[in-house]
Formats: structure tokens, C-alpha cells, sequence
């Protein structure tokens, strides 16, 4: 359904893209100011102007599912689920980069413990041998 977030109604969707600017809507889809306002009057529009504001009231989301009840509101992504602020997706690829090198790291040090581990217990086996294994008397 086209403009599910505000119930159909197109008149909503127009001023909630372009405000009550006719003429930069006009200058947008190539037409007279008046051909807007008689599509306001009428509450309807030609079908590829109604997609395209319905993408972009929706803040150019796709319209398939889960996004087609999605929509950005300012810096707001707005989800059946709640909202999302934009700036948090914007350092979701910084949050990823981080998490894999410090995963990389966290496995480097675990394998040098590991291995430091290994070279402390070879070396207290070789020091735990006792070299006075013969008894040296000295006779004078």
C-alpha cells in the first residue's frame, strides 16, 4: 500500500516531502505549479509520482519487506520496532572494524600466553632435573 504511514493519504505524503513549496515540486517532476495543485485537489497523482514521493516521504527506503513500514523522519530511522537514530548506523561500520580487530588481537595474545605457557612449563621440566645426581667425595 502506498503512503502506509500516513494511511493512504497523499496530500499528507506531498507536505510532508515538499512542504507547501508548489513550485519546487513543480521544478522537481516537470510540471506547472498548477498541474500540483490540481493533484492535491484531487487527493491523487500519476502512479510514478505517487511512488516516488511515497520513496521519498519514506526517506528513499525500499518498498519490499522489512523496510516498507520503515521510514526516516529527520535523523530518526523510524521501525515497526522503535527508533534508530542515524548516526548509530553511521558508526556501525567503525563498531564492526573495531570488534574484528580486537577479536584479531584478543586471539594473537591468547596464542602468545598459549605458547609462553608452553616455553614456562619446558623449562621448569628441564631445570627440575637434579644435576648433583653423583655424590663427589674429595680425599685429601
Amino acid at each position: 500500500m502506498l503512503f502506509s504511514q500516513f494511511k493512504g493519504d497523499f496530500h499528507l505524503a506531498f507536505v510532508h516531502t515538499f512542504g507547501f513549496n508548489y513550485p519546487k515540486a513543480a521544478r522537481f517532476f516537470c510540471v506547472t505549479p498548477r498541474t500540483i495543485k490540481r493533484w492535491l485537489h484531487q487527493n491523487n497523482a500519476p502512479m510514478a509520482v505517487l511512488r516516488c514521493i511515497d520513496s521519498m516521504s519514506r526517506g528513499y527506503l525500499p518498498d519490499y519487506e522489512p523496510f516498507s513500514s520503515w521510514y526516516i523522519d529527520g535523523t530518526h530511522i523510524l521501525t515497526p520496532w522503535g527508533k534508530v537514530n542515524a548516526f548509530d548506523v553511521e558508526f556501525l561500520n567503525t563498531y564492526k572494524w573495531n570488534a574484528r580487530h580486537y577479536a584479531q588481537l584478543f586471539q594473537h595474545n591468547k596464542q602468545l600466553s598459549e605458547l609462553k605457557s608452553k616455553n614456562d612449563d619446558l623449562y621448569s621440566q628441564s631445570h627440575s632435573h637434579q644435576f648433583y645426581q653423583y655424590e663427589v667425595s674429595y680425599g685429601y
